[in-house]
């Protein structure tokens, strides 16, 4: 939902500004409003199902063990077609291989970056010939963590701000490779000079601690690290 709810705000602020002209070098007048507008509904609609999930959990008329049940169907119906719509993949189930759950994810959050005028690259490497079929644990922590990446390189990355135009630089780079053992996730990016504009004086800050504390209870590592100018994150999940 943080991912969901950065990216529709984004999305809005620059549209606005695009529109009234004041887009100045973040480059917003260049934004497809009509695009944008999808995005955001897609967006919207998805964090609301969430919502509504969460509600029926807490009034105990829904277990947790029925959402997984649904995100499994969701995602063996998502390997028949296209896989395409807001945050293609990110429900992971056993059912489809993870090798292309996450090439549907990086396509998903690139084309939304692109959209909100951080151009970057994701890349998935697959180190071994057979699919990756990891219990459904580590599928949803993976693609967990890969969501909050992303939604982090919304609030801090440079050209966030709004004051920058990344033009054909890179903002930021993603590589996710899946080994026959592990998976190994690596994310850097530019710090931008505070927080994004779009979504400033808004309350966060655990989704990291949280992502940690789900690759460490599966056995994992999850390191961030701030140096000059530079933020960096690695991870490494054993895929058993």
């Amino acid at each position: 939902m943080a991912n969901d709810m950065s990216v529709i705000a984004m999305l809005a602020w620059r549209a606005k500004a695009g529109l009234d002209g004041s887009a100045g070098a973040s480059g917003a007048a260049s934004v497809d409003l009509a695009a944008s507008l999808d995005a955001i509904y897609d967006r919207s609609h998805h964090a609301l199902d969430r919502v509504h999930e969460v509600i029926d959990v807490l009034d105990g008329k829904r277990a947790l063990a029925e959402l997984e049940d649904d995100d499994d169907a969701d995602d063996a119906e998502a390997g028949e077609g296209s896989g395409s719509g807001a945050n293609a993949g990110s429900d992971a189930g056993a059912g489809a291989d993870l090798i292309v759950q996450l090439e549907r994810c990086v396509e998903d959050q690139d084309r939304i970056m692109a959209m909100i005028g951080m151009r970057g690259v994701s890349r998935v490497v697959a180190e071994g010939v057979d699919p990756c079929n990891p219990p459904k644990r580590v599928r949803r922590a993976v693609i967990g963590l890969m969501e909050e990446i992303y939604a982090n390189i919304v609030r801090h990355a440079a050209w966030a701000n709004g004051s920058e135009d990344a033009g054909d630089a890179e903002a930021y780079s993603l590589f996710v490779t899946v080994g026959p053992k592990r998976i190994r996730i690596a994310e850097v990016n530019a710090i931008g000079g505070g927080e994004s504009v779009a979504i400033r004086g808004t309350r966060h800050g655990n989704g990291l601690a949280q992502q940690r504390e789900t690759v460490e209870s599966l056995g994992g590592t999850l390191n961030a690290s701030a140096q000059d100018g530079t933020w960096t994150i690695a991870a490494e999940i054993p895929v058993a």
